[in-house]
């Protein structure tokens, strides 16, 4: 009985590094993507250096991180999806509220 219950609570443990985990994978992806896009839009039209211009370099960079996880004309609605994801995830890992029910109370109900 006390071994099932150790198993139970190592397995929750894991669930919840996971989600901790995915949480932070998430968040460093819109990360990413959300200052990407405010880098482009800023610097887009600099006045270049020449062949060698660091922001030239960045741009090109930041282009290839958007490519990278999917269209930019997509970026804005999934990544206002995403951090609407997280915040539920988030509230749940947080406030872990269970629903209350009288068999959770202890409530004895006669009829």
């Amino acid at each position: 009985m006390r071994i099932e219950r150790d198993e139970a609570r190592n397995k929750k443990t894991v669930m919840k590094s996971r989600r901790a985990v995915a949480i932070l994978m998430t968040l460093a992806l819109l990360f990413v993507m959300f200052f990407s896009n405010i880098y482009i839009a800023h610097d887009g039209d600099h006045d270049c250096d020449g062949e060698d211009c660091p922001v030239c370099a960045l741009l090109q960079a930041s282009a290839n991180n958007l490519r990278q996880m999917g269209s930019g004309s997509i970026t804005a609605p999934a990544s206002t999806l995403l951090v609407f994801v997280v915040l539920v995830m988030l509230r749940s890992i947080i406030f872990d509220v269970a629903i209350s029910t009288p068999v959770s109370r202890k409530i004895r109900l006669n009829n």
